[in-house]
């Protein structure tokens, strides 16, 4: 992949995450991907999914706690 390509998928990405579009989000990574977010266990942010629909699970729950905004790239 380019770097103009990656940067597409990129742009791609944050237009989904800003509409909230969890569909979207889900539909630009493979079944089987994995979602790793480090940090204190006492963040509610923090851990691992290991599929889509965790991954569903954890967007969901992260956008009714979230005010996304734009994001420039």
């Amino acid at each position: 992949m380019s770097n103009a390509e990656a940067v597409e998928v990129l742009r791609g990405w944050l237009a989904a995450w800003e509409s909230g579009s969890v569909e979207r989000l889900l539909s630009l990574q493979s079944d089987d991907a994995t979602w790793i977010l480090p940090g204190s266990a006492k963040l509610p942010s923090v851990g691992t999914w290991k599929s889509s629909a965790e991954a569903r699970l954890y967007l969901d729950k992260l956008y009714g706690a979230l005010e996304v905004e734009k994001q420039e790239l």
